[in-house]
């Protein structure tokens, strides 16, 4: 096993399986919380305040910190000042975050939701990819499980789908990658980039673009057609449309519905993007990338 935990004997693939498997049972798990998570804030907002929420993300952000430092000095035997610093600088952005959103506490719990996710993506990922492309293919990766989540949450009676939310599932990956690059320093993140970190790089971008395509493609007017054909989905007329592009829908403020015109747009977008992504992808990857 070498000094990154990777190990390179029979049962390399074994780990490697391992390791997604703690992906996916996380992200089922915030998945499966989906339909309970308004009765579970109605809740604890009863029993423990609205701001249990915070209380609890600011307890977990600075016992995880002391717990990094402590294995820095004691585990690791990290000398570098800097490492130490950057634990201190991502720590304290989470709670600024964290106190950001304290009219909605709740959502809080988001930024360490998929902050614990993107741990368990980067652990599967780096046994394929092990350059700087990791902590971008890892971020991408955490923001498509993001993306799916507000799907589901669309699917409930009397819940939204919401950008900010998205935005606040891609904050806490960030966050995390930053932690992982500028203070951990995994040496499996340093080698020379390969072609096949730039082609699963790309398929997570993909992913991410057409998902969002579909998304927005979800109109009011093509529910109403599938629902015709499928009348059990007929419920699903009274969401909100996903092409309402609004950050704050719950607190009544006002948004932009997309247009055909500008939903046609959106798709010209995306495959231009994906088009210049896959094909500059593979020029580069002709003239520089290792196999």
């Amino acid at each position: 096993m070498n000094r990154d935990g990777i190990n390179n004997s029979a049962d390399h693939l074994r780990w490697q399986w391992s390791a997604w498997f703690w992906v996916f049972f996380f992200a089922v798990a915030i998945f499966a919380a989906i339909p309970l998570t308004r009765a579970i804030q109605l809740y604890v907002y009863a029993l423990l305040g609205m701001k249990f929420f915070m209380f609890f993300a600011v307890f977990f952000v600075v016992a995880a910190m002391a717990s990094l430092l402590w294995l820095f000095a004691f585990k690791f035997r990290f000398r570098k000042v800097s490492q130490y610093l950057w634990v201190l600088l991502c720590a304290s952005l989470y709670l600024y975050f964290i106190i950001k959103l304290n009219a909605y506490p709740e959502e809080a719990i988001h930024l360490l939701e998929y902050g614990l996710l993107s741990f368990f993506v980067f652990n599967a990922l780096r046994y394929r990819v092990r350059d700087a492309t990791l902590y971008v293919t890892t971020f991408f990766t955490v923001l498509f499980f993001g993306a799916i989540d507000e799907f589901l949450q669309w699917l409930m009676p009397g819940r939204y789908w919401d950008f900010r939310d998205i935005g606040i599932n891609a904050l806490g990956s960030a966050l995390f990658l930053l932690l992982m690059a500028k203070g951990m320093r995994p040496h499996v993140a340093t080698g020379p980039v390969r072609k096949s970190s730039v082609r699963i790089l790309a398929g997570a971008v993909t992913l991410n673009a057409v998902f969002l395509g579909v998304c927005l493609s979800n109109t009011p007017a093509a529910v109403r057609r599938y629902t015709e054909a499928v009348p059990l989905l007929s419920w699903l007329r009274s969401e909100e449309a996903m092409t309402f592009l609004r950050s704050e829908y719950h607190r009544g403020s006002a948004g932009l519905a997309l247009t055909s015109l500008s939903l046609h747009t959106v798709w010209i977008a995306i495959t231009v993007l994906l088009l210049a992504l896959w094909l500059g992808g593979e020029l580069w990857i002709r003239r520089s990338a290792p196999e």
